[in-house]
């Protein structure tokens, strides 16, 4: 945790790949998104963010490690890539160039590289022993992460005329997508929002989403985290759902699809900060 709190005070571009399994503690090896908390909300002391990207499949895990090295050299951070036990060895089709593909690189003057002609020296690092100093450091990292803002990133799918959606990430979203092709068979205008940046988190698109639908169903490996960030941004526009597994369990699609009935059938009420965790 250190580390990744020095990289980021450091300015340091750095892309790290954390395929999240069962926790905390020694845990087990299933899969999990209960480190969610853990890249988007820090990860280490002091007022720090990361980019996190989230995948849910094969070709996204091969698409966005580029995607994330640009970005951790265009804002000088760490950039994680937010994956889970399912994806860390799933084995599906995906198209791959036949060229590594270029990053677009920014020049960096800030390096510690030799002075290459340079008068001064530069010195990479975090310390920052003088109050105001590390004031007006901080005062950089914070307008690295407003600009931030314009990288965010999501998937809408059959959201154009649902009055219900389930939003979720990673492989859950994987389930919810199955959940909701159930769920449009039986005639249910269901569709699914899934964010691919947790951080920074599709929080406008969010709102206006909650403004026009009845409900959402939040899905989880854990045991709601996201939803928090979701319930942030819905404002009590609609009803939020939660349904979450812990430990490394994954929830068959029908559980999904039973949870979003529940929504469907109690949509006269009015409760709309009301959470549920399946069972």
């Amino acid at each position: 945790m250190e580390g990744l709190s020095y990289i980021a005070g450091a300015r340091l571009p750095c892309l790290i790949v954390n395929v999240m399994r069962g926790g905390p503690g020694l845990g087990n090896i299933a899969p999990s998104q209960s480190d969610y908390f853990q890249a988007c909300k820090g990860g280490g002391h002091g007022d720090f963010h990361s980019i996190v990207l989230a995948p849910w499949n094969v070709q996204e895990m091969y698409d966005l490690p580029a995607l994330g090295f640009e970005l951790a050299d265009r804002y000088r951070c760490p950039v994680i890539l937010l994956a889970d036990a399912v994806l860390g060895s799933m084995l599906e089709p995906a198209l791959v160039a036949n060229e590594i593909p270029a990053i677009r690189r920014t020049p960096k003057p800030w390096s510690a590289s030799g002075r290459q002609g340079r008068a001064n020296k530069n010195v990479v690092h975090s310390l920052f022993l003088d109050a105001e100093e590390l004031a007006a450091h901080n005062a950089i990292l914070q307008s690295a992460y407003r600009d931030m803002r314009r990288e965010v990133r999501f998937e809408a799918r059959l959201l154009d005329d649902a009055e219900f959606a389930f939003v979720a990430f990673g492989i859950s979203a994987r389930l919810a997508w199955s959940a909701t092709l159930q769920l449009r068979s039986e005639g249910h205008r269901v569709g699914l929002f899934r964010p691919i940046t947790l951080y920074p988190f599709p929080e406008i698109a969010l709102s206006e989403l909650s403004q026009r639908i009845s409900g959402m169903v939040v899905a989880e490996l854990n045991s709601g985290q996201m939803l928090q960030d979701v319930k942030l941004a819905t404002n009590r526009s609609c009803r939020v759902e939660f349904c979450g597994r812990m430990g490394g369990v994954l929830p068959p699609p029908e559980e999904l699809a039973s949870a979003m009935r529940r929504l469907i059938a109690e949509r006269p009420l009015t409760d709309n900060a009301h959470a549920a965790t399946c069972t």
